[in-house]
Order: structure tokens, then sequence, then C-alpha cells
């Protein structure tokens, strides 16, 4: 980190884990946990690539994983809010269900060889 280089890098390799950290700093400052990040960030990625090798529009499939972490988001906000399940335990077993999920769809690692992904991530080559 003493370099400006690798700082900067930080950005271009992980931006996701960055944003991670934000929204559960938020999360923590307010009083409250969430284990299922980790989980969602796997099932996104996942279910993601799974598409794309399917033969899905890229930018179909992009608005599709935003909307399924809503959801699932939403499903464990009802949980905590309205069934008073603790937060904890709420998000724990989101956690696991979005990783089983992720098992469900593949156990071997699905790569993304898309010329939008590319694109977007700044690899025009």
């Amino acid at each position: 980190m003493r370099e400006v280089h690798t700082f900067l890098t930080l950005f271009i390799t992980s931006p996701f884990l960055l944003l991670s950290a934000i929204g559960e700093t938020f999360v923590i400052i307010s009083g409250g946990i969430d284990l299922s990040v980790s989980g969602m960030i796997a099932l996104t990625s996942t279910a993601s690539a799974a598409l794309l090798r399917a033969g899905w529009n890229p930018w179909v499939v992009m608005p599709l994983m935003v909307a399924m972490g809503a959801v699932i988001g939403t499903i464990l906000g009802v949980l905590i809010t309205y069934m008073k399940v603790q937060p904890f335990i709420a998000t724990l077993a989101g956690m696991w269900f979005t990783r089983g999920i992720c098992y469900i769809i593949s156990d071997a690692e699905i790569r993304i060889y898309d010329p939008v992904y590319k694109l977007l991530s700044g690899q025009n080559s």
C-alpha cells in the first residue's frame, strides 16, 4: 500500500468488494449485522455466469441479478422486521441458502467470456 499503483489496483481488480465493505459499514454503524453478503456475491456471480453460458443476453442478465438480490434482501428484511427473527440468524440462513443455490447451479467454475463484460472491465483485447 506504499505505492499509489498498488492502492489504485484495488479499485480495478475488486470494486465489488469495496462496495460490499461500504454497504456493510453502514449496516454495522446502524447497529445491524448482515452475514448474507458473501452468499449474495457468490450467487449473483454463479447465476450470471450460468445464464451467460446458456446464451442469455448480458444486458438482460445484469438487471436480473440486481432484481434477484433485491428480492432475497426483501425476504430477509421481512423475516427480520415482521417475523421478528434475529438479524444474525436470518442473514446466516440467507448466506447458507444462497451458497446452497450456488452449489446447485454448479459445483465447478464457470468462466465468463462475454465481450460485453470485457468491454465493461476495460479489457478491449
